[in-house]
């Protein structure tokens, strides 16, 4: 125990996070559906293939979790994230 120590909400700051990112920064999300791979071109993605079909932006953001480094593995990109005990 510490007296400066603090606990977060995690579901209220990302629920805040997403509404900042989508009201003022114009992001989107496409709930439901499926990656299903990139399309790369020299050191860029072009585009994100999904269910819905081929995705373009300004930028990437691979969100898996510990899964991301499955993802890029088949890009040959390096994304080492593992997971850590007792943290979601």
């Amino acid at each position: 125990y510490s007296p400066i120590d603090q606990t977060g909400d995690s579901k209220q700051f990302t629920d805040g996070l997403a509404a900042y990112a989508a009201e003022e920064l114009g992001v989107k999300f496409l709930f439901g559906t499926t990656v299903q791979g990139l399309d790369i071109e020299g050191d860029r993605v072009r585009a994100v293939i999904t269910s819905a079909g081929p995705v373009t932006g300004d930028a990437v953001v691979i969100s898996m979790g510990p899964e991301s480094g499955l993802l890029g593995r088949r890009y040959g990109i390096d994304l080492p994230v593992y997971p850590v005990k007792g943290y979601t």
